[in-house]
């Protein structure tokens, strides 16, 4: 058991340090010109949140289920990461439709993809 919540730690620690290299060096560098450094730091930070939401989710569960976690610091501490996660993930991705010339009709056309395959 020792040896998954190692590689969970590292894990975390890799991608958070590339999530703030993309953020202060490589956004600046290459953001106006190539979008795609904004839609990896939303892949990569969406990783974290994504694992975020699983431990609130199992947090909810077992305070359902009568242990509460609610006086848990870990679950607090995780809300707000996955506050934080969620919200670099929105501004991100807000950017990259604001900043990079991205037509209207573009952001139109991304909408009705993304729709097309939640309802697939």
């Amino acid at each position: 058991m020792c040896g998954w919540n190692a590689g969970f730690i590292v894990y975390i620690i890799l991608v958070s340090i590339g999530a703030v290299w993309l953020v202060f060096c490589a956004s600046r560098r290459w953001g106006n010109t190539n979008p795609l450094v904004y839609v990896t730091i939303t892949g990569t930070i969406g990783s974290l949140s994504v694992m975020g939401c699983k431990g609130l989710g199992v947090g909810i569960k077992q305070t359902v289920a009568g242990t509460s976690q609610l006086t848990n610091p870990a679950m607090w501490i995780i809300l707000v990461i996955v506050i934080v996660c969620i919200a670099v993930q929105v501004g991100s991705s807000c950017f990259v439709l604001v900043c990079v010339a991205v037509s209207s009709e573009t952001i139109i056309f991304i909408v009705i993809i993304i729709i097309i395959i939640i309802y697939r």
